[in-house]
């Protein structure tokens, strides 16, 4: 089988080991155990969910010695709502109304990092804003992807387009439930 990204990694102990989706609680031992309720540990890229996601706490991303944040910009508070998903389906943490009301943010680990839906109730117009604090990466905006490099221009991590889908559950012979059409910017607020 060809993989388009690892499915194992070499835990601390030296082993090697399946990579899982799998979210459990942030072990009690753990320096984070206080702000972040789970995460999935079966991995070398960690995302840590926080207990409670506000303005100011953000879900964290962890890997290769580097640390990256993303906090929503919202005056709201949400408790992390951890689902386990049927078999051969992600686990993933809900924060319900973070945006206000009927507006969520589901995130799913992933063998990489993690996968961010932002799920609305009703059609909205408005924007949504995060702080995305880089952990000493230069961020760039390339094709509406995120990059982010470390010092010598090597892409450490990044984070994907946007793209946006209605509830239409059918099937569609066409693009017209999807929309690519999205913007996002990049703004640096801090060294």
């Amino acid at each position: 089988y060809f993989f388009t990204e690892n499915v194992k990694y070499v835990a601390s102990d030296g082993s090697v080991k399946d990579k899982s989706n799998k979210l459990y609680s942030t072990p009690a031992d753990s320096d984070l155990a206080t702000l972040y309720a789970h995460t999935n540990s079966d991995n070398d890229v960690n995302t840590y969910f926080p207990a409670s996601m506000s303005g100011v706490m953000g879900i964290m991303l962890n890997a290769g010695g580097r640390s990256i944040q993303l906090i929503p910009v919202t005056t709201n508070t949400s408790a992390a709502n951890k689902v386990t998903a049927p078999a051969k389906q992600p686990d993933y943490v809900m924060y319900n109304n973070i945006f206000g009301q009927g507006k969520h943010l589901r995130y799913s680990p992933t063998f990489s990092g993690f996968k961010e839906d932002i799920i609305l109730d009703a059609p909205t117009s408005e924007s949504f804003s995060f702080i995305l604090k880089t952990g000493g990466l230069i961020a760039s905006l390339e094709y509406g992807e995120v990059k982010l490099h470390d010092s010598s221009g090597n892409l450490v991590a990044y984070m994907g387009q946007i793209y946006a889908y209605d509830s239409f559950t059918g099937t569609a012979t066409d693009n017209s439930h999807v929309s690519f059409n999205n913007a996002v910017t990049l703004t640096q607020t801090g060294t």
